[in-house]
Parts: C-alpha cells; sequence; structure tokens
C-alpha cells in the first residue's frame, strides 16, 4: 500500500538528486559553448524534464490520496465503469413536473431575494 508519506518522501529524494543537476546545468549555462558542452547540457535537459515528470506525478498523488485517504492504485479511483451517472431531472420526472420544479425554485430564489431588501416604510 502506498502511503502518504513514503509519497513525500520520493519527492524529497527527487529534490535532492535534481538539485547538483541544476548546478551543474546552470554551470555550464554560463560558461562558454563547446560541442561537449552542449551534449552535456542536453543529457542533463533531458534528465532534469524526467525528473520534473516525477515530480508532477509525486504531486498527483499527494493530492489524490489527500483527497482520497482510503485509495492506494489508481484502479480504486471513481471511474464511469464504477461510478453511477447523473440523470438530468428532464429524463427522470415529466415535463409538467420538471416546470413545476423550476417554477417554483424561482420563486423561492425570488422571495428571498425580496426578504433581503430593506424596508422602505
Amino acid at each position: 500500500m502506498i502511503g502518504l508519506e513514503q509519497i513525500r518522501n520520493r519527492l524529497k529524494v527527487l529534490e535532492d538528486r535534481a538539485a547538483p543537476l541544476r548546478r551543474e546545468y546552470d554551470a555550464l549555462l554560463a560558461g562558454p559553448e563547446t560541442p561537449e558542452g552542449n551534449a552535456r547540457l542536453n543529457e542533463l535537459a533531458q534528465g532534469l524534464q524526467v525528473m520534473v515528470g516525477r515530480r508532477l506525478e509525486c504531486e498527483s498523488w499527494i493530492e489524490m490520496l489527500e483527497a482520497y485517504p482510503g485509495v492506494s492504485r489508481p484502479d480504486q479511483m471513481p471511474t464511469k465503469g464504477n461510478t453511477p451517472a447523473y440523470v438530468p431531472i428532464t429524463q427522470r420526472a415529466s415535463p409538467r413536473q420538471v416546470e413545476r420544479s423550476r417554477e417554483a425554485t424561482a420563486k423561492r430564489d425570488a422571495a428571498e431575494l425580496t426578504d433581503l431588501l430593506p424596508n422602505l416604510e
């Protein structure tokens, strides 16, 4: 089972491993351009990009684990296959019932708004 703390630890490890690569990348950018330096710069950029992707993945896992504490695998998340679909009221009731419901809602909202107005008498 994957826990929130393990994901946070993984995120810290990724940051620790990326720090020396970033320093070397910045040093190569500041230095003179050479073919070997450009090749190393490209390698570092690719590695850092992969680490950014893994970081984003960890952040997504953290969001998911905070929102759904019991979830430990992606297949436990709600999907269209295991969650009932929303059925609009127009498909559950007759047109007359829908019209009366909307009318009642509009009347209730209007009454609430008029109650908020100051009494000028």
